[in-house]
């Protein structure tokens, strides 16, 4: 993305166009006074060939963003079908390059941003953003769509993520200041989450996304109640020190087709 800014001109004062005057005079009449042998050089004129189309930058469209929203293409990585948009689109094993694609839609997120210039946005899994977001003057806020007690069970500072890599024996027991629950991992769940907590996402592991993700927010949102999940979600914002906001269960709206009698 490319940005001109246009100075706008400087306005002479009387001094300066008196001064201005003055000067023009003076260099005429040193001129007039100077050996009439001395020539005054002038500067060859400018041959310019034909044919040769003067080069023009060029220059990016800027992002159309509108009121309904705007749509950016997703960079297209090898081994990723086309078309793909989200994780639902391919099998488990492609989304790794799925995060790839969208690492690499940074740039087009900086730019719609720059155009909106919003209060502040929303995010998920890409720990990228509150660095860019805080750059433009834009809060930041994780809306995690997972539960608070799956987050607090698994990514929570008190597992230390960053010194050690989390094994099956780690994952059968909470955390130390986890709120207390009937939550009971088996040894073959435990096994799977140990393998997914370093799975590659985008070259990144899992586990280091998240911590960033969350480390880096201004607030922490889940679509879930307090009544419900209260407990985990108090225990998250005391072990990331941010504000959580809930926004309820955000159910989608039942459909209202008419199914055809058959």
């Amino acid at each position: 993305m490319s940005l001109s800014i246009a100075a706008s001109p400087r306005v002479p004062t009387c001094r300066h166009m008196y001064s201005n005057s003055r000067s023009k005079k003076v260099a005429r009449r040193s001129i007039l006074h100077t050996d009439s042998r001395t020539q005054l050089m002038k500067p060859p004129p400018r041959t310019v060939q034909p044919g040769r189309p003067k080069k023009q930058r060029k220059r990016e469209p800027a992002p159309k963003v509108g009121r309904s929203g705007t749509t950016f293409a997703v960079p297209c990585v090898d081994g990723l079908p086309p078309g793909t948009k989200t994780t639902a689109d391919v099998p488990y094993p492609l989304h790794s390059l799925v995060m790839t694609a969208m690492d690499l839609t940074e740039p087009a997120i900086e730019a719609i941003l720059s155009v909106l210039k919003p209060d502040f946005v929303l995010y998920d899994f890409t720990h990228w953003l509150p660095p860019l977001a805080h750059k433009l003057g834009i809060k930041a806020i994780i809306y995690c769509t997972v539960s608070s007690a799956t987050i607090g069970y698994l990514v929570s500072p008190e597992r230390k993520l960053r010194e050690k890599i989390l094994t099956e024996a780690d994952l059968l027991k909470p955390p130390p200041s986890f709120p207390s629950s009937k939550i009971k991992l088996r040894a073959h769940k435990a096994q799977g989450l140990a393998a997914a907590t370093v799975k590659q996402f985008g070259g990144i592991p899992f586990t280091e996304r998240q911590l960033l993700a969350f480390s880096l927010c201004d607030a922490i949102s889940f679509k879930t109640y307090k009544e419900i999940e209260g407990p985990y979600c108090d225990y998250l914002g005391s072990q990331f020190e941010k504000p959580v906001i809930l926004a309820g269960p955000v159910l989608p709206k039942p459909p209202r087709s008419v199914f055809e009698e058959k």
